[in-house]
């Protein structure tokens, strides 16, 4: 759990949690890689919204790493070149929580085609 609290709350790193098919995915990465974006995406094609930017964690007994929405930036979302969008005024209740626990973080960045990555996982 430390190193899932270390990657979600990272140095100069936003998060998003989207719900995805029942696995609660915290979108990291820097200002600007398309998280709210990719969050939205999601919301749009049936997944629910947690929190954007700022999410507030703890760590629970039963549900181990939880994320929830902050009382300041509720279910908005700041798309850049759109502005801020009410997630449950364009999806309605069923397309947001106030809380879920956290079962993977996915860390986006911006393809540099100098990297290399191994993307076999082996």
């Amino acid at each position: 759990t430390a190193f899932a609290v270390s990657a979600v709350t990272g140095e100069g790193k936003e998060r998003v949690a989207p719900l995805i098919e029942g696995c609660t995915c915290a979108l990291a990465g820097k200002s600007g890689v398309g998280k709210s974006e990719c969050a939205l995406s999601l919301v749009s094609r049936g997944h629910i919204f947690v929190a954007d930017d700022i999410v507030k964690l703890r760590i629970s007994a039963e549900d181990g790493l939880v994320g929830a929405v902050n009382e300041r930036n509720g279910h908005h979302m700041e798309l850049r070149g759109v502005g801020i969008v009410n997630v449950m005024s364009l999806y309605g209740i069923k397309g947001v929580r106030m809380e879920k626990s956290i079962d993977l973080v996915v860390t986006l960045f911006n393809w540099e085609e100098r990297d290399q990555i191994d993307r076999s996982g082996l």
